[in-house]
């Protein structure tokens, strides 16, 4: 038998949100974390998560839910998608009924490491701008929704100045997904090891995003715009 020993009530705290859903795994909303001189990362503007229907493209009914509420509460109008087209042949379009793009990305320490695959990588991040700039909010996934979206999450929160802490933090918490620890020596220590010895100028891994991003092209007022759009 159960019995009610004390009644209570739960109040989060703190800037950060999980969207809650029935099936699709890791969705979130980036905004939230601390950036540059003090200031946030905005809500509604960048949403991640893997993406869920099955290789046949069909949507089951929780599916459908979960769609409906990232459609309807969250807001996502444009759907872009990592995956490249071996993966995802199948979908040629949005199962939201969105705008959609598809730029097949790799992962972890390749960025820095493999010149040819930083073109899509930059491409896909100056997409976003593009879109933030016309006041569109973007859903980017790839199928897991935890390596290459977290590479691209991880490179845009350092570029908004997220410390190296809270980067770590936040890509930590796609464990609470998967069965296995996020911050391993396979993935993410060989893109930091990278990152540090390759691009930083002052020990962090945030300066190595930075001048990472710079020798993809990026220029200066690109990603003074990033700022601007996304921080407040």
């Amino acid at each position: 038998t159960t019995s009610n020993l004390k009644k209570g009530r739960i109040a989060t705290e703190g800037r950060l949100r999980v969207i809650k859903t029935n099936y699709m795994h890791n969705a979130r909303d980036i905004g939230g974390w601390e950036g540059l001189d003090g200031k946030h990362i905005k809500y509604g503007i960048l949403i991640r998560s893997g993406e869920i229907i099955d290789s046949d493209g069909n949507v089951t009914k929780y599916e459908q839910v979960d769609y409906e509420s990232l459609v309807d509460q969250v807001g996502i109008n444009y759907d872009l998608d990592f995956r490249n087209e071996d993966e995802a042949a199948y979908l040629k379009k949005s199962p939201f009924g969105l705008e959609f793009l598809r730029i097949p990305l790799s992962a972890y320490d390749s960025i820095v490491a493999k010149k040819e695959r930083q073109p899509a990588f930059k491409k896909a991040i100056l997409q976003f701008i593009k879109n933030a700039k016309e006041g569109k909010c973007t859903f980017v996934h790839c199928q897991g929704g935890a390596d290459r979206t977290g590479t691209y999450i991880f490179y845009i929160e350092g570029l908004l100045g997220v410390s190296d802490s809270d980067l770590c933090k936040d890509y930590e918490i796609t464990s609470f997904y998967y069965h296995k620890e996020r911050n391993d020596p396979e993935r993410y220590l060989p893109m930091v090891q990278a990152l540090l010895s390759k691009f930083s100028k002052d020990g962090t891994v945030g300066n190595g995003i930075l001048n990472c991003a710079k020798s993809m092209g990026f220029t200066d007022s690109e990603i003074q715009e990033l700022r601007d759009l996304m921080l407040e």
